[in-house]
């Protein structure tokens, strides 16, 4: 199964343009380009909105992906409503309390989607996520916005960074034998992370990427992308960055 992982969207209502780019068009084109390709399930990894969660961005949104893909899936970001969310994607049986949280088998392979869209996971969430990674025979696939380790942005890091490292640190050494695949944004970044166990794959955005050796916010790359994943059975996978075309600015 060939899976599109999209992120990073930052959708404002009509007529507004974040940066002065038009993030609609630019997640529009990376979109068809994941549909062209043969992508067969999309997985959007959260900031759909720009600012705050609502509920005409994320009907446009569904509205979009769903002429485009019979599977979707999505977490949010720190810049979504989970509760909204799961209302406008018809997914909110997947909601505890505040928090939107579940998982998926994909191409045979179970991926954990989790909730970080407030800078943390509550205990009853964490309690989830260990007890499912324990179910896992030998690798552990986790979808999340907020990566779980530091990466190396002087401009996230610290200030935007997960508020629970130290925990995410727990959960792959307690499960030392097992190897752990994470997917997410938030960072507005390509990277490829690896630390002991776990295996950390940034994805750029669709907005604009941020460059990481500057502590003040500057524009990186002016491309925009998203990643493939690739499962088959067992739990084999490849996976890598795809550039879809560059920023729009209006007026050009």
């Amino acid at each position: 199964m060939k899976i599109a992982f999209i992120t990073d969207l930052h959708i404002d209502a009509p007529g507004n343009f974040p940066l002065g780019l038009d993030t609609r068009a630019q997640f529009l084109k990376t979109l068809d380009y994941a549909a062209d390709s043969g992508c067969e399930a999309l997985i959007l990894g959260g900031d759909l909105c720009h600012k705050t969660g609502d509920r005409d961005i994320y009907s446009w949104v569904k509205n979009e992906v769903y002429k485009r893909f019979d599977l979707v899936y999505a977490v949010p970001g720190n810049h979504d409503d989970p509760v909204l969310m799961a209302e406008i994607f018809g997914t909110t049986n997947d909601l505890h309390e505040t928090e939107l949280y579940t998982s998926h088998l994909l191409g045979g392979i179970e991926f954990l989607f989790s909730d970080t869209s407030s800078g943390y996971m509550s205990e009853s969430q964490w309690s989830w996520l260990f007890e499912k990674a324990k179910k896992q025979h030998t690798d552990v696939f986790i979808i999340m916005h907020h990566p779980p380790v530091l990466v190396g942005s002087k401009h996230m890091e610290p200030k935007y960074q997960f508020n629970q490292m130290s925990k995410a640190a727990e959960l792959f050494k307690e499960f030392n034998s097992k190897q752990f695949h994470v997917f997410c944004g938030h960072y507005h970044l390509d990277r490829t992370v690896v630390s002991g166990n776990m295996h950390l794959y940034l994805t750029p955005s669709t907005f604009v990427q941020i460059h990481p050796q500057y502590s003040d916010f500057v524009r990186g790359s002016d491309f925009i992308g998203y990643r493939e994943i690739i499962v088959g059975e067992g739990s084999g996978y490849c996976t890598e960055t795809l550039i879809t075309g560059s920023i729009i600015p209006i007026g050009v």
